[in-house]
């Protein structure tokens, strides 16, 4: 996936000048994305646990200003209050999703936007040990008496089916 694919899957949630962390970052892909549809008055956090994979990210410019940050998805520092959290396929590494995602909620700025990007699988994997499909989100969605899901895009995937 490019940086492009990426835009067209986030696009409807995301406004130019508001302030995002990408969580789980990896090598930037969604960052770039996210720093194009922000353009220079927003501004990008990525993070990511892995220091090789987030020197990748130093060169994304042309919108947002990206700046990263070394931690684990499930044991962030304090942030400042964001307008939108991304999480593109990393919420299937974490085996407590609900925890997870009821923690994350304190680093939103109201009304904020949690967006997430994960293959739409219901058996886990090597490369996907704790699969989040919909329906599942739906349901946690729900648990934490959270506004329903929307489903803003879908893309086919080379590697799982679709995302």
């Amino acid at each position: 996936m490019d940086a492009r694919d990426a835009q067209r899957l986030i696009a409807g949630a995301v406004q130019p000048g508001e302030h995002w962390a990408d969580l789980g970052a990896g090598s930037g892909t969604f960052s770039a994305a996210l720093s194009a549809l922000l353009g220079p008055s927003g501004s990008v956090t990525a993070i990511d646990r892995d220091a090789r994979a987030l020197r990748q990210i130093a060169g994304v410019a042309g919108g947002a200003p990206v700046q990263t940050l070394q931690a684990d998805l499930t044991r962030l520092p304090l942030l400042p209050l964001q307008d939108g959290l991304l999480l593109a396929n990393s919420l299937h590494f974490v085996r407590d999703q609900r925890g997870t995602l009821k923690r994350l909620q304190t680093l939103l700025r109201a009304p904020g936007k949690l967006l997430i990007v994960e293959y739409n699988l219901t058996r886990g994997s090597v490369w996907v040990p704790h699969p989040l499909p919909f329906a599942k989100l739906e349901r946690l969605a729900a648990e934490l008496n959270w506004p329903a899901p929307r489903k803003l895009a879908e893309q086919p995937s080379r590697y799982q089916r679709t995302l």
